[in-house]
């Protein structure tokens, strides 16, 4: 009887573990862009918290970029003097540099494990 208690227990616990959402530890975010004015191919999100460094690869030379503010729906990276708005839900992307203010055409790849 004793076993017959331990194993509907186990298997609870396996089906609500199972019924969790998301058990994320890794994210990859890219979005890729054909900015030449912007000199962006690429910016790659691995670590999505505000302070952390983001990856943006461009035609011509590789940047850092940091993160400056970041939800479940946007987030804001600032490169040099460029801004950078990301709706992580569309997988669009704006830059701003002085008063200049652009939507750059991207697509948006993420990878979860």
């Amino acid at each position: 009887m004793m076993r017959i208690g331990k194993a509907a227990g186990i298997i609870y616990l396996c089906f609500s573990l199972s019924a969790c959402i998301d058990f994320e530890r890794f994210r990859h975010e890219k979005y890729t862009c054909s900015s030449h004015n912007y000199d962006i191919a690429e910016i790659v999100i691995r670590n999505a918290k505000a302070g952390e460094p983001v990856s943006v690869f461009g035609f011509e030379h590789n940047r850092e970029g940091l993160i400056i503010s970041i939800s479940e729906e946007t987030a804001v990276i600032k490169v040099g003097q460029l801004k950078l708005f990301v709706d992580r839900i569309k997988g669009s992307v704006s830059a701003l540099r002085g008063n200049q203010y652009s939507n750059l055409r991207c697509t948006q790849t993420i990878f979860t494990l």
